[in-house]
């Protein structure tokens, strides 16, 4: 069954952590391996993935797993 994502434009590294179903640390190494994956950065240094970074973190995940 597919998951329902909340209706906001950015998701933090722990919401795409969880919907994608692998740890945080494993989205930052994905960051310096794969160009599609770049999250833009709040002020405050956190990162922010829009809804389709966060499908290209789901198309990492389904091929590496």
């Amino acid at each position: 069954m597919a998951q329902r994502l909340p209706d906001k434009i950015y998701f933090k590294i722990g919401e795409v952590s969880e919907i994608v179903g692998v740890e945080p640390y494993v989205l930052r190494y994905w960051e310096t391996e794969f160009e599609l994956l770049k999250p833009s950065k709040a002020p405050s240094r956190h990162r922010l993935y829009k809804k389709g970074c966060r499908a290209s973190a789901g198309n990492q995940a389904a091929a590496l797993l």
